[in-house]
């Protein structure tokens, strides 16, 4: 059961799904780890360099 609520669809593309008990062999033997993300996290902003703000295209300026 998934909630239905916003969060349905971050659970659906956290879910994966195999045909016919064919699972990869990598993702098998960690079954008891933890899975690795499907979508990478983005970073924070106070996680940027300024060089990277400043080199960030600027699409409106006041």
């Amino acid at each position: 059961m998934l909630p239905k609520n916003l969060l349905r669809r971050t659970m659906m593309q956290r879910l994966h799904l195999f045909p016919d008990n064919v699972i990869p062999e990598d993702i098998r033997k960690n079954l008891v780890e933890e899975l690795p993300q499907p979508r990478k996290v983005p970073k924070r902003l106070n996680e940027y360099t300024q060089e990277e703000i400043d080199a960030f295209p600027r699409i409106w300026t006041p």
